[in-house]
């Protein structure tokens, strides 16, 4: 869910695509799908609070509200909060 992601260039950085792949690897046996809104790549910049937040809900919504299992990537607590509350199973904090 980053512009700049490092793992996909991006693709699937608009919350109808990101969905999309979501149940794609679902469907393809994947066991967790990782859903982040922060790149993590050398010298990224950090999208404020509410960038991340508009990023990642609506996926973790919609991928938790079909059975997949979400794991939601940050280092924010009120991220990873929202994320839960909205059906995303662990919190994938790379900070620590």
């Amino acid at each position: 869910m980053t512009p700049d992601s490092f793992s996909d260039g991006g693709r699937w950085f608009e919350p109808g695509d990101a969905i999309t792949q979501g149940l794609r690897l679902a469907a393809q046996g994947a066991d967790l799908v990782d859903v982040g809104g922060e790149s993590t790549r050398p010298g990224a910049e950090r999208p404020s609070v509410d960038e991340e937040l508009r990023r990642v809900l609506p996926v973790v919504r919609e991928l938790a509200g079909a059975g997949v299992s979400v794991s939601v990537d940050t280092m924010r607590a009120q991220v990873a909060t929202r994320a839960l509350e909205l059906g995303a199973a662990l919190v994938n904090d790379v900070s620590g």
